[in-house]
């Protein structure tokens, strides 16, 4: 092929001269058939092309007219900066995928936050699938960088709406999303303003803090000017009110929030060493994603055979027992400050109680007296609104230390104790209804257990 690419260079029977950007090239019809289905095509079908000695190609740039042909003779190109693009372009127009992909890997090796956008759209255009998923890891890697360059503000906006409805962009928080929708907007905000709502659609208003979602509806005119996003921002306030109305819809945060909204926080609890009790105070979290723990902030008194339940963005604890008594105390933690603050007190010292969040509200059912082990049938709820608790009906029977689960609006509590004693084991199984203000029996466990 070497010799055959001498013998193109020399004029050598050469049978068709191929004109590509003012520059001619003489060839021979067989190698480039052999080599591009685009010139078997052109030279063995019925075509006006097929007989003809001089064919001109405007589509391929001049610059690499001559290395691509010597690339159908040898199989070897070399790829720079200043002709990668072109020659993936003659590649695709010419149906070589070898020369494509060849200046494609160049492409991927040059890949960086400023041009990461522009040859994942390149990418997309000529089809080059390695170099379109490796822009788009990369894209979703540096999207704050990206976000914040100056090339950003001049995105069409058919690129910005993808770049900010993907899971897959790596965001400390969904403000930075929020931001970077602002900053485009407002490059020409005369001919941008018609985007905002389906640029704010894509914004995971769960994910933003109640804070930015206030400051955005009393302060940002791109929002309260406008009805439709003001609406949007009002339904983002509602879910931190009511955050069980997103149990029901198919929404989810970014991959970079989604593994750092689920992390394991241990509360409280019991050392005991040298059978001394020592009820702690500390608050630890498990990452999974990194495998390491940190401390929080500590509560204000330690507690064990407590309950706790994550309402919103506070997580909410109550009773249990201390050093020296049982709690009626509880306490909240603020997911963003890192802080605890009291809150009222339960209508009745509880230990080994059950407790979930539900509508909004903390449930609190049975646990063990605070003088003795005797299980309490009452029940109580707390208004995180109001910061009261109220009385709620009783369970049938009394029970500690029992399994509790919430399925959409009832509360099921499996089996327990009703003393401290052995033969005091419960299988039974009750469901509450919070709508009803009732409780049912359920088919009992096989087992008893607590």
């Amino acid at each position: 092929l070497d010799r055959l690419n001498s013998l193109r260079k020399e004029n050598v029977l050469c049978d068709a001269v191929i004109q590509i950007g003012g520059k001619t090239h003489p060839v021979h019809k067989n190698v480039l058939c052999a080599a591009s289905p685009f010139f078997r095509g052109l030279f063995t079908n019925d075509m006006q092309e097929k007989n003809q000695e001089h064919i001109e190609l405007q589509v391929i740039s001049g610059d690499v007219g001559e290395e691509v042909i010597s690339f159908m003779y040898t199989g070897a190109i070399k790829v720079e900066k200043e002709n990668a693009q072109d020659i993936v372009m003659a590649g695709d127009f010419l149906l070589i995928p070898s020369l494509k992909s060849a200046a494609a890997r160049f492409l991927e090796a040059t890949l960086n936050a400023e041009n990461c956008v522009f040859l994942r759209d390149f990418a997309i255009r000529y089809n080059c699938s390695a170099l379109g998923e490796a822009a788009n890891c990369l894209i979703d890697r540096s999207f704050v960088d990206i976000s914040r360059a100056s090339y950003f503000r001049e995105l069409s906006y058919e690129t910005v709406v993808d770049l900010v409805s993907r899971n897959e962009i790596n965001v400390s928080k969904e403000e930075e999303v929020l931001t970077a929708i602002f900053r485009w907007i407002k490059h020409e905000p005369i001919a941008r303003k018609q985007y905002i709502h389906s640029l704010i659609g894509k914004v995971r208003m769960f994910s933003l803090s109640k804070y930015t979602i206030q400051e955005c509806l009393y302060e940002e005119n791109l929002i309260f000017e406008d009805p439709i996003c003001t609406q949007m921002f009002i339904e983002g306030l509602q879910i931190h009110l009511f955050p069980d109305s997103m149990l029901n819809k198919l929404i989810r945060p970014r991959d970079s929030l989604w593994d750092t909204a689920f992390m394991i926080i241990l509360i409280g609890g019991e050392n005991r060493l040298n059978e001394a009790s020592n009820v702690l105070s500390i608050v630890q979290e498990y990452d999974p994603k990194v495998n390491k723990w940190r401390y929080l902030a500590k509560m204000k008194c330690g507690r064990a055979a407590h309950i706790a339940a994550l309402i919103g963005d506070h997580i909410y604890v109550a009773g249990g027992f201390g050093d020296k008594s049982v709690h009626g105390c509880g306490e909240k933690y603020s997911i963003e400050t890192n802080e605890w603050v009291g809150i009222a007190d339960m209508q009745s010292r509880r230990r080994f109680a059950a407790g979930c969040a539900i509508n909004g509200k903390l449930f609190v059912a049975g646990g063990y007296h605070a003088e003795d082990w005797i299980a309490y049938s009452s029940c109580e709820i707390y208004n995180p609104t109001s910061d009261l608790w109220c009385m709620v009906s009783s369970m049938p029977e009394p029970r500690a230390a029992c399994g509790v689960v919430k399925i959409e609006g009832s509360v099921f509590l499996f089996g327990g104790e009703k003393g401290g004693r052995p033969n005091d084991k419960l299988g039974s199984v009750v469901q509450y209804s919070v709508d009803n203000d009732s409780w049912e029996l359920q088919r009992p466990m096989p087992e008893v257990r607590s």
